[in-house]
């Protein structure tokens, strides 16, 4: 073989890795093994009870975020009920003081099976609801798109809310790759309406 036929089959298997990628993502595989449900207790004495539903994307870093979520949840005395988007436990709903609902956003627009559930969501009437993103790209605060980003996570999870009964959530939140600790636990602290950490 000579240097140009090893250069069109390498150009070849590149192209069908990033379509394959494309097709990946697009089909949102990763929302369909998102099955599982475990339950989180608290210390003491219950203060309420939470859901925390995730997707979570191929990389599987809203997972992570979600089980942070929860663990910050537990700590506020919440019993948890940490489930993927497509378990038995994410489909009933209702009776939880705190909902929290999350995944990955692709170009800044939730996954599929996060718009679906949070357009069918239907909580009661006190619950507080909050909705957190993760995202691919890098985050640096001094690049002038790291905002831009922001906002565009932000709008993309904003926009759900236009085509639902459901009311604003309390709490929109990007959790960081970088910053899961300290995002995660200002994101519990807007749907508590407590003081975010500094």
């Amino acid at each position: 073989m000579n240097l140009i036929q090893i250069a069109g089959i390498a150009i070849v298997l590149i192209v069908i890795a990033v379509m394959g990628g494309m097709i990946f993502v697009s089909m949102d595989i990763m929302s369909h093994l998102a099955t599982g449900n475990e339950t989180l207790s608290p210390a003491g004495t219950p203060t309420g009870r939470a859901l925390v539903v995730y997707d979570p994307g191929v990389s599987g870093a809203a997972k992570s975020a979600a089980v942070q979520i929860a663990r910050n949840l537990q700590s506020k005395g919440y019993t948890i009920d940490l489930a993927g988007v497509n378990s038995e436990s994410a489909g009933n709903t209702y009776g939880y003081d705190v909902i929290a609902v999350g995944g990955p956003t692709y170009g800044g627009v939730p996954s599929r099976s996060i718009t679906a559930f949070l357009k069918a969501l239907k909580p009661t009437d006190d619950a507080k609801v909050g909705v957190f993103a993760t995202g691919g790209f890098t985050w640096n605060r001094t690049a002038p798109w790291y905002e831009q980003d922001k906002i565009s996570i932000t709008e993309g999870v904003s926009g759900i809310w236009e085509d639902s009964s459901l009311s604003n959530p309390v709490a929109i939140e990007v959790i960081r790759g970088d910053k899961v600790d300290r995002d995660s636990s200002d994101f519990v602290a807007a749907m508590l309406r407590e003081e975010k950490s500094t």
